[in-house]
């Protein structure tokens, strides 16, 4: 239940009193109910907030400065979203030493941002956690499915080449 969380969420923040800017808020749902994880008083991480930017059009790292500089961002926030955000990763398709990763081509209107976060050499697996994501797209859309389906296309079009590990380890 969505007001459930959203009431839980705000009597914890009441409760340490926190009042202005961001709020990393984590909640368990039980049988009992929301509770709580844990708070911290930052922005979500995993490059969400770009994900967010690009569905709102303007930066929420800009927003949450000038509500810190005591800037009315209310109204930029309440406008919502204008556009839909979709993100996917780049991994490795086996264990070795990565070579490259061949991104497609970009087309300013779908694609928001692309990062490679590792670089030819280092060593890669198969994804078992955050760490062994190599790069990621966010791509935007008019509606959830077309920027889902352009991130899909993208990561599939783009090309992980990887040095396979018994041939990496025989140089």
């Amino acid at each position: 239940d969505a007001n459930a969380i959203s009431r839980h969420v705000f009597s914890v923040l009441d409760a340490i009193g926190f009042d202005q800017g961001a709020a990393h808020t984590e909640i368990r749902i039980t049988r009992e109910g929301p509770m709580l994880v844990e708070v911290n008083a930052r922005l979500v991480g995993a490059f969400i907030p770009r994900l967010l930017s690009a569905s709102l059009g303007h930066s929420v790292h800009d927003d949450l400065i000038d509500l810190h500089r005591g800037e009315d961002v209310l109204a930029r926030l309440e406008q919502g979203p204008r556009r839909f955000a979709s993100t996917r990763w780049m991994v490795a398709g086996c264990e070795g030493r990565l070579e490259a990763i061949d991104l497609p081509g970009i087309d300013a209107a779908q694609v928001a941002g692309v990062e490679i976060l590792r670089r030819a050499g280092e060593p890669v697996r198969l994804p078992q956690e955050n760490a062994d994501r190599l790069g990621y797209v966010i791509t935007v859309g008019d509606t959830a499915d077309q920027a889902e389906d352009r991130a899909e296309a993208f990561v599939a079009a783009a090309r992980v080449r990887v040095v396979p590990e018994a041939v990496a380890g025989a140089a």
